[in-house]
């Protein structure tokens, strides 16, 4: 999936998320304003937590 978008905040360096087109799209019909997300990885795994809210 191209529609979700991870980087780093420029200011706290913290994960920032960015919806583009269909996940923007579903999370604007159910009215998410914000993607909070903690990650972790390992050289072999990856895990990540979302949580989605509104305003």
């Amino acid at each position: 999936m191209l529609d979700i978008e991870i980087l780093n905040d420029d200011e706290t360096r913290a994960p920032a998320v960015t919806l583009h087109r269909d996940a923007k799209s579903a999370a604007d019909s159910k009215g998410v304003s914000k993607v909070l997300i903690s990650l972790s990885h390992s050289e072999t795994a990856a895990i990540v937590f979302a949580q989605a809210t509104s305003s």
